[in-house]
């Protein structure tokens, strides 16, 4: 027998701790009565399987309690790393981290700067943790704060450093003099990179800083003090211009991260009490003042104002709310005084599971970075090795002084760390995944966009992708001697009494207007409104209900005076205003569109003409729609755009499936691998360029960096080179991946 239980019912930090997990996976599989535990991540869930004779529901009892429990005494935190200068730092800190006692699980991914770390509570303490950070020469905060670009206390030991390398050069006698000054200078300017380098060596993970401590120390070693001091100097220069010039690669990511909720403002006992977003639960009311931020999801209790999402979904026009409207967080709230009644929890909120997925999607490895990675793991150890046969095998056999081997060694090493390949994907990936947030996508990974340049073939759900979802009234003829004011006066007054979609889309003809009083008002589920005005019988509803003439195609309704029809109303859905373009410009592109939906053939072929979609299915259940995307996708790579339940089956079967994410339903949202925060189909062309413009800069940054390095190492091997002219040439090249990844626009 098997059983199913969902890491849901696990703590949030739990569910994505791989510690968490196995002692859930450890503590299930000796309970009586369990054969065998799998976790399946994908899925979220937890597959037991039981011995025949095993009681089901003391098992299911015991899961429970263990997932209640499994966390309990630990803590998880995720801190904001800076001063990484490539991915062989994040696994020194890593290793550091994970090696303390306490410390359980530890994870540092170096494109997005974040720590994931699980650690005993009795043992250690987080404060513990960033002490250790620190004292090799990175910072570790909140996760919510951000590097900056350089702190005043860097350029100053900077221009310290500089001013004494400045002063060796003027005094040159006596030689201890010189050498003292020098040594200050490598030291004031340096110590970052030197306190970096020798806890990576003691370690023996050859970073970048640990190569250069080599190079430094070994050039100091055969005299070379001056250049010595000057590379450390200009690499330390060259570490600010460049977590610069990468911060720049995350700018929008940054701002949505700097920019989320942290206080909100709840109302409690007649009072106004502040707390932090974490602590606001469902049900709670939140004031929002004028021009402040809204720090939850929520219902609007009282009042009315606008909200501008620019920030979330790249949208600019604010949105009018007033009671009962829905709010996200992240809004600014450009009006009035709002009252909020809570939702969900901020770790629940669109803008909470942007930010996750944002940074998520930086995580995830694209193919090539996936192969750099591979080449870098033989890459680093082959060059040190050639340079200590570079180092030893020329004097030995007297082709070259033992200065002038140690020398090359030593220049080599400095130019050995891949930094410029390694980072040539995952700035281009943080730039790319930034700036589609700005344009209002959800992207989940790099990978995921890169794949949207290869599409060929888009299939688009109709309702609340191509249209805005809702009925508006078409047309109204007029069938007696009642004047189209008389007719809306009368319809109005009973469409006003109902919530269903028809008789919503009738009531908006007249807003703000008195309408006559209704007396008797019943409403007939399936048929229609029914009411007497004036004393007159009036109807409002299908031809049956009615005595309307034929339905005819599409959405109609009648309305009757006594049992006589006097008007008809024609209805259908509002196609989206920017629809028509893009799907234009992909035609234009040479991409296939389909429009697949479930609604009748007259709605989706009326649809399909007017956005000048040639091929069309209507009448699809959620299966159909699910196997027509899996024939087309074994002939040629899909994308299914859709926003409902119905539409998951569908999106699954494609290679690429995009969520419309405000109107979304939850499930497409996370069955998507796009997420279009604007609902806007005008964003899709604008993504497909923004992935051919990725792939080309990946292509572009992995050949230069490639180029470049070669040739540096050739030029080492070939002849004695000056010191500087290898870190300049290293730092070159990393800026320069970096100032490519920054022209990517969408």
């Amino acid at each position: 027998m098997q059983l199913y239980f969902s890491l849901e019912h696990l703590p949030r930090e739990a569910a994505e701790c791989e510690a968490c997990l196995q002692r859930l996976h450890d503590r299930l599989e000796v309970t009586k009565g369990v054969k065998r535990v799998s976790i399946e991540r994908p899925e979220r869930r937890v597959w037991v399987e039981v011995e025949e004779s095993a009681d089901l529901s003391r098992i299911e009892e015991t899961a429970r309690k263990i997932m209640s429990e499994v966390a309990l005494g630990y803590a998880h935190e995720t801190l904001r790393i800076g001063g990484m200068d490539c991915p062989a730092c994040a696994k020194d800190i890593e290793k550091a981290v994970a090696s303390m006692e306490g410390v359980l699980a530890c994870s540092v991914d170096f494109t997005s700067r974040r720590m994931s770390v699980e650690f005993d509570l009795n043992r250690v303490g987080i404060e513990a943790i960033q002490r250790t950070i620190r004292q090799m020469g990175y910072s570790a905060q909140e996760l919510f704060r951000w590097e900056p670009i350089s702190s005043p206390k860097e350029i100053l030991m900077l221009a310290i450093g500089g001013a004494f390398w400045l002063s060796a050069l003027f005094v040159t006698e006596p030689r201890i003099v010189q050498g003292s000054l020098l040594l200050i200078a490598a030291l004031v300017s340096g110590w970052k990179m030197l306190l970096s380098g020798i806890f990576s060596l003691l370690r023996a993970n050859f970073t970048m800083n640990a190569l250069m401590t080599i190079a430094v120390i070994g050039a100091a070693a055969i005299g070379e003090w001056q250049e010595a001091a000057l590379v450390t100097w200009l690499f330390a220069l060259g570490n600010i211009i460049q977590s610069g010039a990468m911060l720049k690669t995350q700018d929008e990511i940054r701002k949505l991260v700097q920019s989320a909720p942290k206080i909100a403002r709840c109302k409690s006992n007649g009072g106004v009490v502040e707390r932090d977003v974490y602590e606001v639960v469902p049900g709670d009311l939140v004031e929002v003042l004028p021009f402040a931020q809204v720090p939850i999801d929520g219902v609007v209790e009282e009042g009315s104002s606008t909200i501008n999402y620019s920030m979330l979904t790249g949208e600019s026009e604010p949105t009018y709310v007033e009671i009962g409207s829905k709010v996200l967080a992240g809004g600014i709230n450009e009006g009035g005084y709002l009252l909020i009644r809570c939702e969900k929890p901020f770790t629940d909120t669109l803008y909470a599971k942007t930010l996750e997925l944002i940074e998520e999607g930086q995580r995830k490895p694209t193919p090539q970075q996936e192969l750099i990675d591979r080449f870098s793991a033989w890459y680093t150890p082959t060059v040190i090795f050639a340079a200590l046969v570079l180092a030893v095998l020329p004097p030995l056999m007297q082709w070259k002084t033992w200065y002038v081997s140690l020398h090359q060694a030593f220049w080599l090493l400095m130019v050995a760390c891949p930094c410029a390949l390694v980072i040539s994907t995952p700035v281009a990936t943080a730039r790319a995944l930034g700036v589609a947030s700005k344009i209002g996508a959800l992207i989940k990974g790099g990978g995921k966009l890169e794949l949207a340049s290869r599409i060929k073939h888009w299939i688009f759900d109709k309702t609340g992708t191509l249209t805005y979802g809702r009925l508006e009234v078409r047309n109204v003829e007029l069938l007696g001697s009642f004047s189209r004011e008389e007719v809306l006066h009368l319809a109005c007054a009973l469409a006003k009494r109902s919530a269903h979609p028809v008789a919503n889309a009738i009531a908006r003809l007249k807003t703000g207007e008195d309408l006559p009083e209704v007396q008797e008002l019943r409403v007939e589920p399936g048929k229609g409104i029914s009411g007497k005005v004036n004393g007159k019988t009036v109807l409002l509803g299908s031809a049956q209900f009615t005595g309307g003439a034929q339905e005819g195609k599409g959405t109609v309704a009648y309305l009757s005076l006594d049992g006589e029809p006097i008007a008809r109303f024609d209805l259908a859905e509002k196609p989206k205003e920017e629809a028509r373009n893009a799907i234009r410009e992909m035609k234009n592109e040479g991409m296939k569109i389909t429009l697949l939906s479930g609604d009748d053939e007259h709605a989706v072929r009326n649809l399909a003409e007017y956005l000048e979609i040639e091929n069309y299915i209507a009448k699809a259940s959620p299966q159909e729609k699910s196997e027509v995307v899996e024939k087309i996708t074994q002939k040629e790579q899909t994308a299914v755009v859709g926003d409902g339940i119905n539409d998951v089956a569908a999106m699954q079967r494609s290679t690429l499936p995009i969520a419309m994410g405000a109107a979304g339903a939850a499930s497409a949202i996370e069955a998507a691998d796009i997420v279009l925060l604007n609902d806007e189909i005008a964003s899709i062309p604008r993504i497909v360029r923004l992935s051919k413009s990725y792939r080309t800069i990946i292509i572009q940054n992995v050949v230069f960096s490639l180029f470049t390095k070669g040739l540096l190492l050739a030029a080492g091997f070939m002849t004695p080179l000056p010191y500087w002219l290898a870190v300049v040439g290293d730092m070159g090249v990393s800026l320069l991946v970096i100032g490519n990844a920054l022209r990517l626009r969408a």
